[in-house]
């Protein structure tokens, strides 16, 4: 990249999402599913995002109405902003800093807002904590903090992430939180690459996939690349009158990446609910384990 260089970008079908894990593809994901605060981060929403970068640093922010596949028109109007430094960047070590924040405001008609989520396991259809709708919604706020270290093969990441409803009339507002933390050792392989920069949409400052090296393929006599990733992560959705639970999991992954554009990904879960309105307030534990085979492109 060259030295000095300012590069704005522009595109109206992406979204400045104030969440490392959600911006990261779904083909480059460490783990099955992202971790519990993801349920916090609002969707890849339809409006319009601007973008800056330097040596280290990045700047995106947005301006979006709702997601194209449940109606653009609900969902009141948000702004989004991030903010990204790298103090150590190179080609065998990252550590990457970001910081991000959005404020939606609803309208009379919208106000649908709930959050939830499932034991980092999607092909559940129920979910073990639950705020169910919100009543009088009139603003959501996000912050989110975001860290990641690399050295090699070795990476340590995390989040935290803070949201505030605002209510109207009488009503408290509320608050939510969450976040993880995660480790990945790439065993036979290189670290991650670290895209500072990007030739579309506003997805900048983010790690890529895994490189499988051309002597590592099968098809070329090797034994594909492997990764072994642990994470534990926390959402609390429970505040005043609001008692949607909270839930800890603790996930151990591994990861085989036989060829290029091929994985197949294996997940333990332990997740512990606590307050879970499926079951009348009360504790859920859950054992899971999961696996994906994935073509990608």
């Amino acid at each position: 990249m060259e030295k000095g260089k300012r590069k704005p970008h522009q595109s109206v079908q992406a979204t400045t999402v104030p969440s490392l894990q959600q911006l990261i593809s779904d083909n480059n994901t460490t783990f099955v599913e992202r971790g519990l605060s993801d349920a916090l981060v609002p969707a890849r929403n339809t409006g319009l995002a601007v973008a800056s970068y330097g040596d280290r640093w990045t700047l995106t922010g947005g301006v979006f109405g709702g997601n194209i596949n449940t109606g653009i028109e609900l969902g009141g109007i948000a702004g989004t902003a991030r903010f990204t430094y790298a103090p150590i960047l190179s080609e065998t070590e990252v550590l990457h800093l970001g910081i991000a924040g959005s404020f939606r405001s609803y309208d009379e008609n919208d106000r649908s807002l709930s959050f939830s989520s499932k034991p980092e396991a999607f092909v559940f259809q129920t979910s073990l904590i639950n705020t169910r709708a919100i009543q009088s919604a009139g603003n959501l706020a996000r912050l989110g903090l975001e860290a990641a270290y690399q050295n090699g093969p070795f990476r340590l990441q995390g989040e935290y992430i803070h949201v505030a409803v605002g209510r109207e009339g009488a009503l408290q507002s509320a608050g939510f939180d969450g976040g993880y933390v995660e480790g990945a050792w790439i065993i036979n392989g290189l670290g991650r690459s670290y895209q500072l920069q990007t030739s579309y949409g506003a997805d900048l400052a983010i790690f890529k996939g895994i490189q499988v090296g051309e002597e590592q393929r099968i098809t070329r006599g090797g034994s594909g690349v492997f990764e072994l990733a642990t994470r534990y992560s926390i959402l609390n959705l429970k505040d005043r009158s609001i008692t949607g639970g909270i839930e800890r999991d603790w996930t151990a992954g591994f990861n085989w990446y036989p060829d290029r554009n091929i994985r197949l990904m294996a997940n333990y879960i332990r997740a512990k609910a606590d307050g879970s309105p499926l079951v009348g307030r009360r504790k859920i534990d859950a054992d899971i384990a999961e696996c994906r085979l994935q073509l990608y492109w």
